[in-house]
């Protein structure tokens, strides 16, 4: 093995694969990012934890084509301290010389043939859009992907397409995101998928700068591909629950708020929230809404913000960080809170965004918080 490379161009292709989840399985080589150049003059990276593959193709000059794998964690430090200028590499199975500038270095490899093959999807769903798109599609809905490692159907992203229609959902449990886009070109034929939420996460960080996105759906895998990246991934068991009938559908009660103001309140309000339950309570009434955080431990904090409302006066109150991450990912200058009754979920809306919306339950409302319960003195004795 023997090329030549720009530097920045071999940091982008290791910053696309090096941030691979690690696998649950204790397997030395998946610490490992594959190398590879070809008498073309393509150098190839490539990284994977047997569930989901990165992989990037730059364009280098190649004198001797070869394949190592190299530790991707001492290789990543080693190419990001490299100064900008043309990269030497050259080696055999067993180890590789990078020389830049100044710079020497010496790596120790494994040979590439313990590295995990990937293979392709033959046949498959096709779509495409724009980067930016599919990236405000993600970032609409990741948050509200369940963490908990007992509820896996939940820490997806389900991808529903059909005709020009294109949907993500995400739901813990507690709160669901929804999000459409039209898209340019009809499918010949629908789909309905869970994509895990690491993947998606992954993807939305790798695209950033890049003009479009295309995408292929398996009956188990995805593939996204861009300029220079592949990323593939196998599907969740697909048992999400039926999110229509999670939606309300009537409203008795709507009120509209300035949404960076209305952000800005509920941040105020969380510093002093009550750290068992973290929720803001909501004042709603013609003149204002109130928000109130309490804590027994710490004090009160109240904002008023302006509203558009003009009905009775109710009060409702919410977890106050589900708040805040629905309200940053909003676009457009006014959010919008519809609700059946003060103690029923609310349906969040974008002014900006009609093809969004997010669910969020309510927490009971406490007028008075009570004080944790006082621990005994461990060298107490019993009376």
């Amino acid at each position: 093995m023997r090329f030549k490379i720009d530097r920045n161009k071999f940091q982008r292709g290791i910053q696309i694969v090096q941030n691979i989840p690690q696998s649950n399985l204790s397997n030395p080589i998946l610490e490992h990012m594959y190398l590879a150049v070809d008498a073309s003059g393509t150098v190839t990276m490539r990284t994977s934890n047997l569930t989901l593959n990165a992989i990037c193709r730059v364009e280098g000059t190649v004198m001797e084509p070869g394949e190592i794998a190299v530790p991707m964690k001492e290789m990543a430090q080693i190419v990001k301290e490299l100064p900008i200028a043309e990269v030497m590499v050259e080696g055999d199975e067993g180890m590789i010389r990078i020389d830049c500038g100044p710079a020497s270095l010496r790596l120790r490899g494994v040979n590439a043939d313990e590295f995990p093959q990937v293979t392709f999807l033959e046949n498959g769903v096709e779509l495409e859009l724009s980067a930016s798109e599919f990236g405000g599609m993600v970032d609409k809905t990741i948050f509200a992907t369940s963490e908990d490692r007992s509820r896996y159907i939940l820490e997806g992203i389900k991808i529903d397409a059909e005709g020009q229609r294109l949907k993500f959902i995400s739901t813990d449990g507690k709160r669901l995101s929804l999000v459409e886009r039209a898209m340019e070109k009809e499918l010949e034929k629908s789909v309905s998928v869970l994509v895990p939420g690491k993947t998606m996460g992954e993807i939305r960080r790798i695209i950033t700068g890049e003009d479009r996105i295309r995408i292929k759906i398996g009956e188990k895998k995805i593939e996204f591909f861009g300029d220079d990246f592949t990323l593939t991934s196998n599907l969740l068991v697909d048992n999400f629950p039926p999110y229509r009938q999670l939606i309300p559908s009537e409203f008795t009660l709507s009120f509209e708020s300035g949404t960076a103001d209305f952000l800005r309140s509920v941040r105020r309000a969380s510093v002093l929230v009550d750290e068992r339950t973290l929720m803001v309570v909501l004042e709603v009434s013609p003149e204002g809404i109130l928000v109130r955080g309490q804590s027994q431990a710490h004090g009160e904090a109240n904002t008023i913000v302006d509203v558009e409302y003009d009905s009775e006066p109710f009060k409702t109150a919410f977890r106050c960080d589900f708040l805040q991450e629905v309200l940053k990912v909003l676009e457009g200058e006014k959010v919008r809170f519809e609700f059946k009754n003060p103690t029923s979920p609310a349906v969040i809306k974008d002014s900006k965004d009609p093809g969004f919306l997010h669910v969020l339950m309510p927490l009971k409302v406490e007028e008075n918080i009570a004080p944790a319960a006082e621990e005994q003195p461990e060298d107490e004795e019993e009376q």
